[in-house]
Formats: C-alpha cells, sequence, structure tokens
C-alpha cells in the first residue's frame, strides 16, 4: 500500500510496491520494510536511493526566517503540487514557486479560484461547488466529466494508499475508474475528508473528540495516551510525525515537541516544496532546519 501526501511531497510504502511513475524533483518515497530513503530524479525520470543507511533519527529541529521574492505574505494550506512544480493559489491568481522566487502563473482558458486541487497519482483534479470539475493536462484546467456522484471539494478527498475516497458528512464515495460509486464502511466513518491522516502506517480520522482508525473497510475506535489531536492538521518531516507546534508521535503516545525558533502555530500551513519544509500564515513565513 502506498500513501501520498498530498500536501507534503512524499510517499511511503513497501519495497515490493512499484514506486510512482510521476513525481515533483526532491520527492521522497519511504520503504517502511527497509527503512530505505529514496528520492525522485525529474530530470531523468527515477528514483535514487543516496543513501543505503536506514533514515537517521536525528532531524532538524529550528524554524528560520524564510524570505521569499514575488509573494511575500501568503498561507500554506493554499500551496499545492501538480507532481512537478509546487503552486500557490487564490483567488482566481496562481504563482509557480522558482528557486525562491514566486513567479505569476498563466493558464491556457480556465484559471481555479481556490486551491482546491486533489490527485489520484497519476493527474491532478480541481474540484470546486461553484465551478465544478476540472483535470489538468500540461497548462491547461479542461472540464473533467466523472460518472455517479462527483465530489464537490477536492479538500474532503483522501486516500488509505489503495483507492480514493470522498468524505462529507453522509456523503461517503470511492473511485472506481472514472465513476465515483457509494462506499458502505463499518464503524463510524470521516465526517470530514480533510480530517483524515496517517502517520505512514495507518489512516486515522481525527475531529474533535471523535478518533478512529482505519482497519480494512472499519473504522475503529482509537485510544491515543494522554494528549489527542482535535483535528487532521497532522503533518510530516518525512520522518516523524507532528499536531501543529506542541506534539510529536511516539507509538500510541503525543509527546511535548520542543522546537528552536518560531515553530508554527498550526500544522494546516505547513508545506513543503519536495526539499525543505516550510509554515506561511500571512507574513510569518518559515523553514525548517
Amino acid at each position: 500500500m502506498i500513501f501520498r501526501n498530498w500536501r507534503l511531497t512524499e510517499y511511503r510504502g513497501l519495497s515490493t510496491d512499484t514506486k510512482p511513475s510521476k513525481a515533483s524533483n526532491g520527492a521522497m518515497f519511504v520503504e517502511m520494510d527497509t527503512q530505505k530513503v529514496f528520492f525522485y530524479d525529474a530530470e531523468n525520470k527515477r528514483w535514487i536511493a543516496p543513501f543505503d543507511e536506514p533514515i537517521p533519527t536525528k532531524q532538524a529541529d529550528t524554524w528560520e526566517a524564510k524570505i521569499w521574492n514575488g509573494l511575500s505574505k501568503f498561507n500554506g494550506d493554499l500551496v499545492w503540487t501538480d507532481g512537478e512544480n509546487t503552486y500557490h493559489t487564490r483567488q482566481g491568481t496562481t504563482h509557480i514557486l522558482n528557486g525562491d522566487t514566486w513567479e505569476v502563473k498563466t493558464w491556457n482558458g480556465f484559471s481555479p479560484y481556490f486551491a482546491s486541487m486533489w490527485s489520484d497519482g497519476v493527474n491532478t483534479y480541481y474540484t470546486s461547488t461553484t465551478e465544478g470539475n476540472y483535470i489538468l493536462n500540461g497548462d491547461t484546467w479542461e472540464v473533467k466529466e466523472w460518472k455517479g456522484v462527483p465530489p464537490t471539494s477536492g479538500g474532503n478527498v483522501w486516500t488509505d494508499g489503495t483507492n480514493i475516497y470522498y468524505s462529507y458528512n453522509t456523503e461517503q464515495y470511492v473511485l472506481n475508474g472514472d465513476t465515483w460509486e457509494v462506499k458502505e464502511w463499518k464503524g463510524v466513518p470521516p465526517k470530514y475528508g480533510d480530517n483524515v491522516w496517517t502517520d505512514g502506517t495507518n489512516i486515522y480520522y481525527s475531529y474533535q473528540r471523535s478518533q478512529y482508525v482505519l482497519n480494512g473497510d472499519t473504522w475503529e475506535v482509537k485510544t491515543w495516551n494522554g494528549f489527542r489531536p482535535t483535528y487532521g492538521i497532522v503533518w510530516t518531516d518525512g520522518v516523524n510525525t507532528y499536531y501543529d507546534d506542541d506534539y510529536i508521535l511516539n507509538g500510541d503516545t503525543w509527546e511535548v515537541k520542543e522546537w528552536k525558533g518560531v515553530p508554527p502555530t498550526s500544522g494546516g500551513y505547513v508545506w513543503t516544496d519536495g526539499t525543505n519544509i516550510y509554515y506561511s500564515f500571512n507574513t510569518e513565513q518559515y523553514v525548517l532546519k
């Protein structure tokens, strides 16, 4: 089972899994059974393993100020990727990241208004209640015709590493080819897909007091030791799993995490360009070193 963190360009799976054929330059693939790390070389379209050693235990722990060119203040939850480039979309205007510079991006024809994008691992889609459904083809957003009942919000589309789902209140669907079919879950399914997250091994749903873990087709109650995440604003640096700036996950226990510098106040604003991890909220712009 391969899981992709849609905001952070990182994949996790087994050494027997086929690695994605398309990814952003510098994207990471962690083999959970061997603990080997592979990085995607976009120029040569291949996964390379520069390290034959297990993932290092010492991680960056300092949040340093980051100076951007072009776009000086923006929010990380509006950053997205098509597997090759990193973009920021807000109120119909899209910027593309070129080094440390955010440049205005011009699309052919239709331009998305929100950063409501999602991917099935091959293509990038845009889903909006008011604007409909589109698929990205080069520099052009083309109308996408789905069968069944398509999602109305890209933010509530999620994956268990095998299938793509849409969860919003009582609406529970699974993508089968080009068809969105009703999904029958056991237990208590997620009310909002944007609160589904993973630690690289299991799939969880966290919303206020509701805490569940996915076991096959069944959502089972999950009990954490001590603190429990209020929402699914969980993020990873490729090795550890964090909640906001306060906690790090150790087994079934959320332990207090001490950062240096100015840590993020919400995990929802943490993002990556495939190389570094950033926190962006208005004028607060930081990089993890």
